[in-house]
């Protein structure tokens, strides 16, 4: 797989976080160098934990089902968020933020 130059977490079980929430946010590499979900200036930013298996380049990431999402592209993503501490320890460490949204593998 491509080498990208950002932080992005990737899960590493299949997670089927698929439950009804959906997070809408614009798909940007930070200041520190995390792809994030940025929202409005006063909404921290999210780190989504991508699926398992999925391909990140550096001007898309590629979900398991398929999806593509454009990074610097508005997107909406189906999964639910997560305290699980060693996701957010890394959020927390990397990208300044105790977000972390888990991204469900079959979006759509």
């Amino acid at each position: 797989s491509a080498t990208v130059d950002f932080f992005t977490i990737v899960n590493d079980k299949s997670s089927n976080a698929c439950n009804a929430a959906l997070v809408t946010g614009t798909l940007q590499v930070d200041e520190q160098g995390c792809l994030v979900l940025g929202g409005d200036d006063d909404v921290p930013a999210i780190v989504p934990l991508l699926p398992k298996g999925s391909q990140i380049s550096d001007k898309s990431v590629t979900l398991p089902d398929g999806t593509i999402l454009e990074i610097g592209k508005k997107v909406s993503l189906g999964g639910g968020f997560t305290n699980e501490e060693r996701f957010v320890s890394k959020a927390n460490k990397q990208c300044n933020t105790s977000s972390v949204y888990v991204v469900c593998p079959e979006q759509g």
